[in-house]
């Protein structure tokens, strides 16, 4: 007897379903569905075929594939194998090609990770970037440069992260300008050549020296600095109009470029008029970055500022704050024999098989 099925969107049942023809979905569904693919709408059609593309560079060393998409125009599979990535591209009918250029070779982008490092590998993308990390390795970020070519490199970190701050007074550090190229002096010999990359933290500690911001202050000069949440602010203006100016009632919070705290507008307090509001350019964050790039001695590196250092925080060492060391990217054993480091930027021993703080 035949029967009609116009629909087969409930997909495979269970075995043990079978037999329950008083189900609505049994009159949609499969017992096998195999080499073929149902679509949402109910129909079905044959399963896509596959093609032959080429080996990978050594099939004899495992390889592993990862998704660059880049938009649904542009869509890569990285072949990753050791100490290698390659490339193949979709085109607009969904044929997989090897992208070669020139014509015969290979894009190739020569890393760091080994056949071994393959399954450790994590990645995530943004547009045009692929953030990749590994046990054992920095962080990387692989950047498509053109529709035909790649780079692979060091992730720069910005803002960290850093060790614990510093926490022995007796030892200061400080910067020899607020911000450009500058020398950052310690007074104990903390440096070593491999710091050459790192960031190197510098945090205010007294804070008596700046004046925190209030509304309704009357009479703010220009020049003037002003603590807010934590962030230390410049006045650049004031509005006019008035016999005198009070600052607004909008906190300073931005972490860029300048803002008003208030509207502007001319007032009256019965005797005279005043105008409210004075604009603050952001001056720092109550700490300094600096990333050292040569060694100097063990007690002094260069370095450029990457987050302006605050004036507390510059001249000798005698007058500088708390301070403290990004991972050098480098160092895994350390003197204390059994101090050793899986990772470049974790720092957690063990003595005498206890662990103790990073």
């Amino acid at each position: 007897m035949k029967t009609t099925q116009p629909s087969f969107s409930g997909g495979e049942l269970d075995p043990g379903l079978h037999g329950r023809t008083d189900i609505a979905r049994y009159l949609t569904s499969l017992a096998t569905c195999r080499n073929a693919i149902v679509k949402p709408s109910g129909g079905a059609f044959r399963r896509i075929g596959r093609i032959f593309r080429g080996e990978i560079k050594t099939s004899s060393v495992e390889g592993r594939l990862i998704p660059f998409v880049f938009s649904t125009e542009a869509r890569y599979l990285i072949e990753v194998g050791n100490l290698y990535f390659r490339f193949y591209y979709l085109d607009a009918n969904n044929a997989l090609f090897r992208m070669e250029s020139p014509p015969g070779t290979p894009v190739e982008v020569v890393t760091p990770y080994a056949a071994a490092d393959l399954e450790n590998i994590r990645f995530t993308q943004s547009a045009d970037v692929l953030y990749i990390d590994c046990k054992g390795q920095p962080p990387r970020e692989l950047r498509r440069v053109t529709p035909t070519s790649f780079e692979l490199h060091l992730y720069e970190f910005r803002n960290g992260p850093f060790r614990p701050i510093n926490s022995n007074d007796g030892v200061r550090a400080a910067s020899s300008a607020a911000t450009g190229n500058v020398v950052v002096t310690c007074s104990d010999p903390i440096f070593k050549a491999t710091h050459v990359g790192a960031l190197f933290y510098l945090e205010e500690q007294e804070l008596r020296d700046i004046t925190p911001w209030e509304p309704a202050q009357r009479g703010v000069g220009i020049g003037e600095l002003r603590r807010s949440n934590g962030k230390v602010y410049r006045a650049t203006a004031v509005k006019g109009g008035g016999t005198y100016n009070v600052s607004g009632a909008t906190r300073p919070s931005h972490e860029s470029g300048r803002a008003w705290d208030g509207s502007g507008d001319v007032r009256s307090d019965g005797a005279n008029n005043y105008s409210v509001g004075v604009e603050w350019e952001f001056v720092h964050p109550g700490f300094g970055i600096v990333k050292l790039t040569e060694f100097t001695t063990a007690n002094s590196m260069k370095g450029i500022v990457t987050q302006r250092v605050p004036d507390s925080c510059v001249g000798s060492v005698a007058a500088a704050n708390t301070w403290a060391l990004s991972g050098d990217g480098t160092t895994r054993t350390f003197p204390l024999a059994g101090n050793v480091s899986n990772s470049v930027y974790d720092y957690t021993v063990s003595v005498g098989g206890v662990g103790v703080q990073p």
